[in-house]
């Protein structure tokens, strides 16, 4: 004869617990893809450029406020003699990808993501 549980799970709770569950799983596999992709990058090919990157998840920030973010951590690495500089972000429809891309000094590269906005 089959059993009564005698503890009941509220199914809509249940599930967007999981729900959220499997996004962050998802995120968190994504950011080891990356470290992995760029560790091997690093490894392998050592005439590659450094990347600095910032992923935008959870935390709902201005495009504006990214860019700025992305530029202060360029600016961090120019010390170290790179001669050119760009950025990659979502495009203002989502749907497709923002590319930016400077010769020289990232004030350059600044001044470009000024006048493209």
């Amino acid at each position: 004869m089959p059993r009564t549980p005698s503890v009941f799970i509220n199914s809509e709770s249940y599930r967007s617990h999981f729900t959220d569950l499997r996004t962050d799983i998802a995120f968190d596999l994504f950011i080891v893809l990356i470290a992995s992709l760029i560790d091997y990058l690093l490894r392998f090919h050592p005439n590659i450029s450094r990347i600095f990157a910032y992923l935008n998840n959870l935390t709902p920030k201005k495009r504006a406020e990214i860019l700025e973010l992305l530029v202060n951590g360029l600016k961090r690495l120019e010390y170290r003699g790179y001669d050119s500089a760009g950025v990659a972000v979502d495009a203002a429809n989502s749907k497709d990808i923002a590319i930016i891309k400077k010769t020289g000094k990232v004030a350059l590269l600044e001044e470009a993501i000024k006048n493209s906005e």
